[in-house]
């Protein structure tokens, strides 16, 4: 069952004949599931998803949309969209040309963009993709991968972090698991909160990688397999320029 909805919306249901109120626990709901994903669609209008205490879901602005099983599906009919949603429910944005924003804490979450910024406050997992525009994610609990072809890519803290872009910056504040971040043109910034392996490339920029006090590092031109890594070191940092400098050392 489908919707053209406008204003602000509470969707316990999108079955709307249903009138059976929610249940205190949080996801659920008396007789029936709440959704726990939430797509959300925008071809050329801003998207702002808001994670927070509740346990329903409130849609504003002009928007289709549908209830399939445990998913929820919403797509924008000519205007920016907010979506609240309770704390931890996955996520999946697509956008052609418009910005994400992504605030409190979701599950997983897959966004994607050909040109728009996207920013997210914090996440389970995050898998990020966009041509045209920069990315900046302040924590995600778990593994996170990261694509733009022109834009920064910033990053709070994660666990273990994918990273890419081919003309722009990369910074990783506090990571505590195996980085791989790579550039073109761009300079390379990666601190670590615990000792784990990085792999950095950039072809014109510098690198820089920060290890915790009193880490033993090994340090390499390539990614090398696991038969060559020395038993006497925490970790090893594969990093390479082309035409820049490289720089390991404590945080």
């Amino acid at each position: 069952m489908s919707r053209d909805l406008s204003g602000v919306t509470s969707v316990p249901s999108l079955e709307s004949q249903s009138k059976r109120p929610y249940c205190p626990v949080m996801g659920e709901r008396e007789g029936a599931g709440v959704p726990t994903t939430v797509r959300i669609s925008s071809p050329s209008h801003r998207v702002r998803v808001v994670a927070e205490d509740r346990s329903d879901i409130v849609l504003e602005g002009r928007f289709s949309s549908r209830e399939s099983g445990s998913v929820m599906s919403v797509e924008s009919a000519g205007s920016p969209l907010v979506v609240h949603v309770p704390r931890g429910t996955d996520v999946q944005v697509g956008t052609e040309s418009s910005r994400i924003e992504v605030e409190g804490a979701v599950g997983h979450l897959a966004a994607t963009s050909s040109s728009g910024r996207v920013e997210v406050e914090s996440a389970e997992t995050a898998d990020i993709r966009t041509s045209s525009g920069r990315v900046e994610v302040g924590a995600v609990v778990g593994e996170a991968r990261l694509r733009t072809s022109s834009g920064r890519v910033i990053v709070g803290s994660c666990e273990q972090l994918d990273a890419s872009t081919d003309s722009g910056r990369i910074e990783v504040r506090d990571a505590r698991g195996n980085v791989e971040a790579s550039c073109v043109s761009g300079r390379v910034e990666v601190e670590m909160a615990t000792a784990a392996d990085v792999v950095a490339e950039t072809v014109s920029g510098r690198i820089e990688v920060a290890m915790p006090q009193g880490t033993r590092v090994h340090r390499s031109s390539r990614n090398e397999s696991s038969e060559d890594r020395p038993a006497d070191c925490d970790c090893v940092v594969a990093a390479r320029s082309i035409s820049g400098r490289v720089v390991v050392g404590e945080r």
